[in-house]
């Protein structure tokens, strides 16, 4: 069965964009952004994560330089890589490997951000027949700005919040 793309805008470096990705991938992705923006402990960590997550999450962090765990007292500090965009992923590069090629030549420019690489960009004024192409390539699609935005770093906590209570998450 194939997946259901959620696809809205979002303002970013390189302008207004068109994102795209499975809804269970924006959903992890803004799970993770939650989890940086509200714990303290690795206690409360272990509380909001998904398993997939929490290993994720002591991959960058000190503890995955060694094979330990942590605590569950021990303060949870911001991942490596969070601070510079390196982590958790970032939808408009994700677009490059699951949006199918011949609808990515067709509707949109693969640009390059000096410090993390490759991305997707489809302009707005080209969401519509984006949206249509997905769908006639027999994917389901629905609009929601708040989850592409949660997603892709630009939603504060209450909105973090607010858009994975609405997805069915723990927070």
């Amino acid at each position: 069965m194939p997946h259901t793309f959620v696809y809205g805008l979002v303002e970013g470096g390189g302008g207004t964009a068109v994102v795209a990705l499975p809804r269970e991938r924006l959903v992890a992705l803004t799970q993770a952004r939650y989890v940086v923006a509200t714990c303290d402990t690795w206690a409360q960590v272990q509380q909001l994560a998904s398993p997939e997550l929490y290993r994720e999450l002591i991959e960058q962090s000190e503890y995955g330089e060694y094979d330990e765990e942590p605590d569950a007292d021990d303060a949870f500090e911001t991942p490596y890589g969070f601070d510079d965009g390196d982590w958790p992923a970032w939808p408009q590069q994700e677009m490059l490997t699951v949006i199918p090629a011949s609808i990515r030549q067709a509707f949109g420019t693969r640009g390059d951000s000096t410090l993390n690489g490759w991305f997707y960009h489809v302009p707005p004024e080209a969401m519509a027949d984006f949206v249509r192409a997905l769908e006639q390539a027999g994917f389901s699609c629905q609009r929601d700005d708040a989850l592409v935005q949660a997603a892709s770093g630009y939603a504060d906590e209450d909105e973090l919040r607010a858009v994975l209570q609405r997805e069915g998450q723990t927070v």
